[in-house]
């Protein structure tokens, strides 16, 4: 089953429906997903433990966008993801700075010399904000939103529960 995520890495609901959908996943041992990366209450029953009071500056997250786009073909990227996560919710990291961001894509196996290059590449730059006219022009105004099979069906940090009956709805 194809999965797509729209999120954005400084919405604390997306960290909690990431989490979320990766428990909802470990249900279902047997089946293979296909995941595609296009609050404080709720974190902490979620066991994620936010430190909004750590956090100093709300970056851009046009890089971090690069950096999960960059490992797409990695089983790693779902780390990726949720070491941006954690980096910023939980540590207070500025994860728009790009030495922060070189040091989550390389202690999970990428290369830094292609992490450089991506994050010099105005392609790149244009790449994410072209995502983001298209997931607007889908009706996409709020995150995170996760598609099953290219249909959109979960909208907002919805419970392991529900992301689970929805899947079997959908397989």
């Amino acid at each position: 089953m194809k999965i797509t995520i729209f999120l954005d890495t400084i919405c604390g609901w997306c960290y909690i429906g990431h989490n979320r959908l990766f428990k909802a996943l470990a249900e279902f041992k047997d089946k293979k997903f296909e995941v595609h990366y296009n609050m404080t209450k709720q974190a902490a029953l979620e066991g994620l433990n936010f430190n909004l009071n750590k956090i100093k500056i709300t970056p851009s997250t046009v890089l971090s966008h690069i950096l999960i786009d960059l490992s797409k073909d990695l089983k790693e990227q779902k780390f990726i993801v949720e070491n941006i996560f954690r980096n910023y919710f939980i540590d207070g990291c500025d994860i728009g700075n790009i030495e922060n961001l070189m040091s989550i894509g390389i202690k999970n196996g990428l290369n830094k010399q292609i992490i450089e290059k991506a994050f010099k590449s105005k392609k790149n730059t244009d790449d994410i904000l072209k995502k983001n006219q298209n997931a607007y022009s889908l009706g996409i105004s709020g995150v995170p939103v996760i598609a099953l099979n290219d249909h959109i069906v979960i909208q907002g940090a919805e419970s392991t529960k529900s992301i689970i009956s929805k899947i079997k709805q959908n397989n």
